[in-house]
């Protein structure tokens, strides 16, 4: 599943971005891979499901790609 932003530079507390959809119980995915204006970033905490965003001017096109975890 992937998720696409564009959000403000330094629009969040600690330019953080969290990514967990708020309908899905804990801990079903993880951060798979990350980009940031197109490139691959690896700014990101894939457990935590919350990513860095980069200080460019404006708006930074973001987009996470989360996975499911699966049970053992």
């Amino acid at each position: 599943m992937d998720f696409y932003f564009k959000p403000m530079s330094c629009g969040f507390k600690d330019n953080i971005l969290r990514v967990q959809p708020d309908i899905l119980p804990a801990d079903p995915l993880y951060i798979g891979a990350c980009w940031l204006n197109g490139e691959a970033s690896a700014r990101f905490q894939p457990l935590c499901l919350d990513g860095e965003t980069a200080n460019y001017a404006g708006r930074t096109e973001t987009q996470g790609s989360n996975h499911p975890k699966i049970a053992n």
